[in-house]
């Protein structure tokens, strides 16, 4: 309990170098203590399509 598991699906524009999006994200999350884990997947069917998925604490949690 006290976790939140957050989906965001991107669609970037063609001609974006995904893997600096992906890389500055990493690192975004790096320096944030409240996320857990950091996940993105590829969808085969759609090349600039890619959900991300984010495990953080939950609010209450973090100002406890």
């Amino acid at each position: 309990m006290g976790e939140v598991k957050h989906l965001c699906l991107v669609k970037f524009k063609e001609g974006v170098v995904v893997e600096d999006v992906l890389k500055g994200m990493t690192d975004l999350v790096a320096q944030m203590d409240m996320v857990k884990s950091f996940e993105w997947y590829t969808l085969m069917s759609c090349p600039f399509c890619f959900p991300f998925v984010m495990l953080t604490l939950h609010a209450e949690v973090v100002t406890n």
